[in-house]
């Protein structure tokens, strides 16, 4: 769905919105929660006209625009509050025919049902609070059900300390920084997953000692050919990550997606820009080290050179317990030396708890360069046996839903047999 298809499902949530308060303001006679529902409701037009305005302006897969498809995607806070509204509409559509023609009514709700609806219309304020935010990290967990994440999120934007985490100022400076948001490469990986694979790595005990074990210079290379399914699996491993350590933790989750498609997305200083980017929004307030790179660029008057923004990186990186960073197609990246030389020297940094995991195909500059670096162990091939319980799932899969495959699904006997001969030749392949 575009930005544009966005904005007016906004507009008509906004009609619908301002329908059911003239309803609710005429209603006389009504419980105190009727009044709470009207405030709340009129709380939220504030913020669907910010986010309608936002989906005017945004791009395709720019820094709104994940935030965005969050909000109106199947089930997502605008489906479901319109589904709140159309409930109180429904019912209140009669009361103001019997108001019209002067007739006695009774309040058409019981206090419970009053009760869900207000608590309905309560969480989907926190929702677009975050999107107004534009914390699609938060937003997405939220909308995955984590309430008291969410709630505690919101409660730091009330008390103030979220409001100054997203200051005008940072704002500017997260611009200026023209950190691309790759969230948009991480939700289509993850539209393509087939659920429940990707936990033998999970599952692994590098991958724990890596996720667990303290100590900096922790590193995991995947390597595997092209189209065995290194970017799904990338984006299982960060929502692993991000499900294990909420927003509000010392631990800071980044990635970023190299990508052939996006010229923009193939430059390592992008890489840097976006996990900087990324980082600064895990800190409640603009760090000063962060502050003095932007006042001594002329306030974003100029650009910062690549290495005073290596460096700022560096030093917020220290004030992290533990910073997560997943690295999916280095291969994809057109400066693969300096790109390496990044890693090489985010690896060598012995104040700070990285925990780094990449993924490429088998390059030999790569690996040259990744073999310094890592355990035998910690070098894990996808064209291995490990990998053998995903293939079997997929084939399994596809031999049931492909419509292509649709003369063998009503021949469950040919269908193991198929299954149980790629799996004999595949061989982790």
């Amino acid at each position: 769905m575009d930005p544009l298809s966005i904005s007016a499902s906004i507009i008509a949530l906004l009609q619908l919105s301002s329908t059911i308060i003239g309803y609710l303001s005429d209603v006389k006679g009504g419980p105190k929660e009727l009044q709470k529902i009207r405030l709340e409701i009129c709380s939220v037009l504030p913020m669907l006209s910010i986010l309608q305005d936002q989906a005017e302006q945004a791009k395709a897969g720019g820094l709104w625009s994940s935030t965005l498809l969050s909000l109106d995607g199947p089930n997502g806070p605008i489906q479901q509050f319109r589904e709140a509204l159309e409930q109180l509409r429904l019912r209140l559509v009669p009361v103001e025919g019997w108001k019209k023609v002067g007739k006695a009514f009774t309040w058409p709700f019981e206090k419970d049902e009053i009760q869900r609806i207000l608590s309905t219309v309560e969480r989907r304020k926190l929702l677009f609070t975050l999107a107004r935010q534009n914390d699609h990290i938060a937003l997405s967990k939220a909308i995955k059900g984590d309430v008291r994440d969410v709630h505690e999120r919101v409660n730091e934007i009330g008390e103030g300390v979220a409001q100054s985490q997203l200051s005008e100022k940072h704002h500017k400076i997260r611009l200026w920084l023209s950190g691309l948001d790759p969230s948009s490469n991480y939700n289509r990986a993850l539209r393509k997953r087939l659920q429940g694979t990707g936990s033998w790595l999970i599952k692994n005990d590098v991958f724990r000692g890596w996720k667990q074990d303290p100590g900096p210079g922790s590193i995991i290379w995947l390597y595997g050919i092209p189209g065995c399914g290194k970017t799904i699996l990338s984006s299982t491993i960060l929502e692993h990550v991000l499900d294990s350590y909420p927003p509000t933790s010392n631990t800071a989750v980044l990635y970023f997606f190299f990508d052939f498609n996006d010229v923009n997305k193939q430059q390592h200083e992008a890489m840097i820009r976006s996990l900087l980017s990324q980082l600064s929004m895990h800190c409640v307030s603009v760090p000063p080290v962060l502050d003095t790179l932007y006042s001594s660029c002329m306030n974003g008057g100029r650009r910062p050179t690549f290495e005073a923004l290596l460096e700022t990186f560096h030093q917020m990186a220290i004030i992290f317990t533990t910073t997560f960073i997943i690295l999916d197609a280095l291969d994809e990246c057109e400066e693969r030396p300096e790109l390496m030389a990044d890693i090489e020297q985010l690896v060598g940094w012995k104040d700070t708890n990285l925990r780094i995991l990449a993924t490429s195909r088998r390059e030999k500059d790569i690996e040259d360069s990744i073999l310094p670096l890592t355990k035998d162990e910690s070098r894990i091939c996808m064209q291995s046996a490990l990998v053998n319980a995903d293939i079997r799932a997929y084939v399994h899969d596809q031999l049931r839903t492909n419509t292509k495959l649709q003369r063998w699904q009503k021949e469950p006997k040919v269908q193991t047999e198929i299954e149980d001969t790629l799996m004999k030749k595949v061989d982790g392949m």
